[in-house]
């Protein structure tokens, strides 16, 4: 996810603003060639054009954003957590590049906590808790 998350948010967009059945579904696909699994593909799209994109000779894994949005939003339910309406912003409404930048802020922090554990566990320690920022 952290090298297709622009797409992926790209498609639950989708999915929130046309919802099936009077939209065609969204698809995340991890597609391989068979003899060789650890070569593989990341396609998204609707079904006909994630198969157009990989062909015959992949062998390929979809995951529904329309059914992954729904059981997000369910399993949201039952913990008794309130998710936004609509959870993802589009291009062109108001509060898109704020949102952005949070999420911008948020790879650079992840990521310097995923470097800090590699130094860390090259020096054969534990690393040390990176404190959360406002």
């Amino acid at each position: 996810m952290r090298e297709h998350w622009d797409g992926w948010l790209t498609l639950l967009t989708n999915a929130e603003r046309f919802p099936l059945p009077n939209h065609l579904e969204q698809f995340f696909a991890v597609a391989w060639l068979s003899l060789e699994p650890r070569r593989y593909r990341v396609v998204l799209g609707e079904a006909h054009e994630i198969a157009a994109a990989v062909g015959s000779v992949y062998t390929a894994n979809f995951v529904s954003i329309h059914v992954l949005l729904r059981q997000l939003r369910t399993n949201a339910r039952r913990a008794n957590i309130t998710l936004p309406e609509p959870l993802a912003i589009a291009p062109n409404e108001p509060g898109y590049e704020n949102w952005r930048a949070e999420i911008r802020a948020y790879q650079e922090r992840a990521g310097a906590r995923a470097e800090a554990k590699a130094r860390a566990k090259a020096k054969g320690r534990r690393p040390k808790r990176l404190q959360p920022t406002e």
